[in-house]
Protein backbone atom coordinates (compact mmCIF):
# COMPACT_ATOMS: atom_id res chain seq x y z
CA UNK A 1 0.00 0.00 0.00
CA UNK A 2 1.55 3.27 -1.19
CA UNK A 3 1.07 6.49 0.57
CA UNK A 4 -2.00 7.87 -1.92
CA UNK A 5 -3.65 4.93 -0.82
CA UNK A 6 -3.26 4.80 3.25
CA UNK A 7 -4.52 8.14 3.00
CA UNK A 8 -7.83 7.61 1.15
CA UNK A 9 -8.28 4.67 4.11
CA UNK A 10 -7.36 7.31 6.46
CA UNK A 11 -10.01 8.45 9.42
CA UNK A 12 -8.85 11.63 8.56
CA UNK A 13 -10.11 11.28 4.72
CA UNK A 14 -13.44 9.65 5.94
CA UNK A 15 -14.13 12.78 8.24
CA UNK A 16 -13.28 15.06 5.36
CA UNK A 17 -15.48 13.30 3.32
CA UNK A 18 -18.63 13.20 5.45
CA UNK A 19 -17.72 17.08 6.11
CA UNK A 20 -17.53 18.24 2.92
CA UNK A 21 -20.70 16.09 1.46
CA UNK A 22 -22.34 17.79 4.27
CA UNK A 23 -21.59 21.18 3.09
CA UNK A 24 -22.39 20.42 -0.77
CA UNK A 25 -25.79 19.14 0.60
CA UNK A 26 -26.98 22.36 2.10
CA UNK A 27 -24.92 24.82 -0.37
CA UNK A 28 -26.93 22.80 -3.44
CA UNK A 29 -30.32 22.98 -1.33
CA UNK A 30 -30.06 26.84 -0.86
CA UNK A 31 -28.77 27.41 -4.29
CA UNK A 32 -31.90 25.23 -5.60
CA UNK A 33 -34.37 27.54 -3.40
CA UNK A 34 -33.19 30.52 -4.17
CA UNK A 35 -33.62 29.65 -7.86
CA UNK A 36 -37.12 28.94 -6.99
CA UNK A 37 -37.72 32.10 -5.04
CA UNK A 38 -36.11 34.11 -8.07
CA UNK A 39 -38.18 31.98 -10.48
CA UNK A 40 -41.32 30.59 -8.78
CA UNK A 41 -40.16 27.02 -9.55
CA UNK A 42 -37.13 24.85 -9.22
CA UNK A 43 -34.83 24.17 -11.67
CA UNK A 44 -35.19 21.34 -14.11
CA UNK A 45 -31.70 20.63 -13.81
CA UNK A 46 -28.65 22.05 -11.65
CA UNK A 47 -26.87 23.48 -14.37
CA UNK A 48 -30.71 26.13 -15.21
CA UNK A 49 -28.95 27.79 -11.81
CA UNK A 50 -28.02 31.34 -12.26
CA UNK A 51 -25.78 33.58 -9.74
CA UNK A 52 -23.70 30.90 -8.62
CA UNK A 53 -19.73 31.48 -7.27
CA UNK A 54 -16.79 29.16 -8.44
CA UNK A 55 -17.24 27.16 -4.88
CA UNK A 56 -21.14 26.29 -5.89
CA UNK A 57 -19.81 24.68 -8.80
CA UNK A 58 -18.07 22.69 -6.58
CA UNK A 59 -21.00 21.94 -4.16
CA UNK A 60 -23.48 21.10 -7.49
CA UNK A 61 -20.69 18.81 -8.90
CA UNK A 62 -20.86 16.08 -5.78
CA UNK A 63 -24.77 15.98 -5.83
CA UNK A 64 -27.39 14.16 -7.77
CA UNK A 65 -30.49 16.01 -8.67
CA UNK A 66 -33.95 15.59 -9.87
CA UNK A 67 -36.71 17.73 -10.68
CA UNK A 68 -40.64 16.51 -10.77
CA UNK A 69 -41.63 18.03 -14.72
CA UNK A 70 -44.12 20.45 -12.80
CA UNK A 71 -41.09 21.94 -11.10
CA UNK A 72 -42.82 21.71 -7.55
CA UNK A 73 -40.68 19.76 -5.97
CA UNK A 74 -37.14 18.02 -6.26
CA UNK A 75 -34.88 15.08 -4.87
CA UNK A 76 -31.35 15.71 -3.84
CA UNK A 77 -28.63 13.27 -2.53
CA UNK A 78 -24.75 13.51 -2.25
CA UNK A 79 -23.23 12.08 -5.05
CA UNK A 80 -19.44 12.03 -3.44
CA UNK A 81 -18.15 14.30 -0.53
CA UNK A 82 -14.59 15.35 -0.64
CA UNK A 83 -12.15 13.34 -3.88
Amino acid sequence: MDIYDAFQNSEFFSQAGKAFGDQHLKTSVALVELHKLRTGKYPQSLSDIKFIGQWDIMALGSVRYACAEDGNSYYIEVASGWG
